[in-house]
């Protein structure tokens, strides 16, 4: 539990994990028996990995307090926006590619929230979260905008919400930036479960 000293900070935590709680509800539920069983998730050595690939140190304790969880979101929410705007055309069923714009949209929130939070906290937090950009963008394709005074959304010249393919976010989450296929390491050590490709319905 993260001893969080600001309660506006905890309730926008707690709001944005009932929001993914309901959205895990929500696509295990349309998935029906498609859905697959919760693979192996490690938040400890995963994140300690990332910091030290991000040059942050060799740990790093995203529930030690609440700066460091803002940049332990931080992590993975831009992930979900890159991810759900790259697998937008790989949905063929209007009524799933509804749901997934929703989805989307609730997670640029999330994604605009921490990114605003941690602008305001600045400092070496905001350097964290700057060095775990370049981070997710030598594993994931590039697509990154630094967070600044001036650039909260992360965007391309156009303003338009960057996208990744699941090669690409795969890359982020198992955290390798290796050319190739890869199946599993990072946040997910033994891999995701069930089939995944460059498809949808």
């Amino acid at each position: 539990m993260v001893p969080f000293k600001t309660t506006a900070i905890q309730e926008y935590a707690m709001e944005i994990a009932n929001d993914e709680l309901n959205h895990v509800r929500y696509l295990r539920s349309a998935l029906g028996s498609a859905a697959v069983p919760e693979p192996n998730i490690d938040l400890t050595n995963s994140f300690n990995a990332a910091a030290m690939a991000a040059g942050i140190g060799s740990s790093f304790d995203p529930f030690a307090d609440e700066d460091s969880f803002l940049v332990g979101a931080f992590v993975f929410e831009d992930v979900g926006v890159t991810a759900y705007h790259g697998a937008a055309t790989l949905i063929s069923s209007t009524a799933n590619l509804g749901a997934a714009a929703a989805i989307l949209a609730v997670e640029a929130y999330h994604a605009a929230e921490i990114r605003t939070l941690i602008e305001q906290l600045g400092g070496n937090y905001l350097t964290y979260a700057n060095q775990i950009s370049a981070l997710r963008a030598a594993a994931g394709g590039g697509n990154e905008v630094a967070i600044s005074g001036s650039t909260i959304t992360a965007a391309d010249s156009n303003s338009i919400a960057f996208d990744r393919t699941t090669d690409e976010v795969l890359h982020i989450v198992y955290l390798n930036a290796t050319t190739g296929i890869i199946t599993s390491g990072g946040f997910f050590p033994n891999g995701l479960n069930g089939s995944i490709s460059a498809t949808a319905s």
